[in-house]
């Protein structure tokens, strides 16, 4: 009787231990193999702009949050060329929209080889498909630039919550 006692009460410690380091891995974020960028692109309601998603990071438990990264650019106007504007002058007019990050800025991978970090503002996205919203409509979304020493990038992140 002692045994199964015995044995009871380690398997519940180790089921809690385990509960608890998973609990705190999940607010880590780890990188995700680029297999779908295609989702990843919907996810940041820009489907267009899926063959230049770079890197893209995930964190949580049941809803997850992501962190999707472009790739980098030498300029603003060269980044901006990567979305999917209808004209030029939509294009002009989000770049001088952009805004300087003076808040608190998000805890991302790349955070430490960050120079510069912007609002991006004013984004293509799009809102309905052939059935009126889409889910990630509903979701939260940040969108920022980064300047690291390799260029400009986009770095998106969606709170599926």
């Amino acid at each position: 009787m002692i045994i199964i006692t015995a044995f009871v009460v380690f398997s519940i410690i180790l089921w809690i231990i385990l509960i608890i380091l998973n609990i705190f891995r999940s607010q880590k974020w780890d990188k995700v193999t680029s297999k779908d960028n295609s989702y990843y692109a919907k996810l940041v309601m820009m489907p267009e702009i899926a063959d230049d998603i770079d890197n893209v990071y995930v964190r949580g438990l049941r809803d997850p949050e992501y962190c999707i990264e472009t790739i980098s650019c030498n300029t603003l106007s060269e980044l901006y060329g990567i979305l999917p504007y209808s004209n030029d002058t939509e294009r002009m007019t989000a770049l001088e929209s952009i805004e300087e990050v003076s808040e608190k800025f998000p805890e991302i991978p790349a955070k430490n080889d960050i120079i510069k970090k912007y609002y991006a503002v004013s984004l293509p996205v799009t809102e309905e498909d052939s059935n009126g919203k889409v889910i990630p409509y509903y979701y939260f979304h940040e969108n920022y630039i980064i300047q690291t020493e390799r260029g400009f990038r986009f770095v998106f992140i969606v709170h599926t919550k």
